[in-house]
Protein backbone atom coordinates (compact mmCIF):
# COMPACT_ATOMS: atom_id res chain seq x y z
CA UNK A 1 0.00 0.00 0.00
CA UNK A 2 2.77 2.19 0.55
CA UNK A 3 4.32 4.27 -2.10
CA UNK A 4 6.71 7.18 -2.01
CA UNK A 5 4.48 9.77 -3.57
CA UNK A 6 3.10 12.55 -1.42
CA UNK A 7 -0.29 11.26 -0.84
CA UNK A 8 -0.48 8.59 -3.21
CA UNK A 9 -1.04 5.04 -1.87
CA UNK A 10 -2.02 1.64 -3.89
CA UNK A 11 -4.04 -1.19 -2.65
CA UNK A 12 -4.10 -4.80 -4.60
CA UNK A 13 -6.16 -7.56 -4.13
CA UNK A 14 -3.24 -9.89 -4.21
CA UNK A 15 -5.18 -13.03 -4.43
CA UNK A 16 -7.10 -11.86 -7.61
CA UNK A 17 -4.19 -9.32 -9.10
CA UNK A 18 -0.98 -10.97 -8.03
CA UNK A 19 1.20 -8.83 -10.39
CA UNK A 20 -0.62 -5.82 -9.13
CA UNK A 21 -2.49 -4.45 -12.56
CA UNK A 22 -5.41 -3.53 -11.20
CA UNK A 23 -5.23 -0.51 -8.44
CA UNK A 24 -8.87 -0.99 -5.84
CA UNK A 25 -7.97 2.30 -3.76
CA UNK A 26 -10.26 4.82 -5.61
CA UNK A 27 -12.69 2.15 -5.80
CA UNK A 28 -12.89 0.83 -2.48
CA UNK A 29 -12.68 4.46 -0.43
CA UNK A 30 -13.56 3.57 2.69
CA UNK A 31 -11.66 0.43 3.08
CA UNK A 32 -8.45 2.40 1.62
CA UNK A 33 -8.88 5.07 3.59
CA UNK A 34 -9.16 2.84 6.86
CA UNK A 35 -5.96 1.06 5.72
CA UNK A 36 -4.12 4.35 4.74
CA UNK A 37 -5.40 5.44 8.35
CA UNK A 38 -3.68 2.20 10.12
CA UNK A 39 -0.47 2.49 7.94
CA UNK A 40 0.30 5.71 9.31
CA UNK A 41 -0.68 4.78 12.81
CA UNK A 42 2.12 1.83 12.16
CA UNK A 43 4.42 3.73 11.06
CA UNK A 44 4.45 5.66 14.15
CA UNK A 45 4.17 3.85 15.84
CA UNK A 46 6.99 2.00 15.23
CA UNK A 47 9.18 5.00 14.84
CA UNK A 48 10.53 4.79 11.77
CA UNK A 49 12.24 7.08 9.99
CA UNK A 50 11.02 10.82 10.25
CA UNK A 51 10.71 11.44 6.71
CA UNK A 52 8.68 8.16 5.72
CA UNK A 53 5.55 8.95 7.46
CA UNK A 54 5.46 12.06 6.47
CA UNK A 55 4.55 12.03 3.19
CA UNK A 56 1.63 9.68 3.99
CA UNK A 57 -0.35 11.75 6.31
CA UNK A 58 -3.33 12.94 4.01
CA UNK A 59 -4.21 10.17 1.56
CA UNK A 60 -5.33 11.89 -1.61
CA UNK A 61 -7.93 9.30 -3.48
Amino acid sequence: MYSMDEGMSDLYNLNDDPRQLNDLIGAVKDTGGDLHGMLVEFMKQTNVAEGLPAPKLELSL
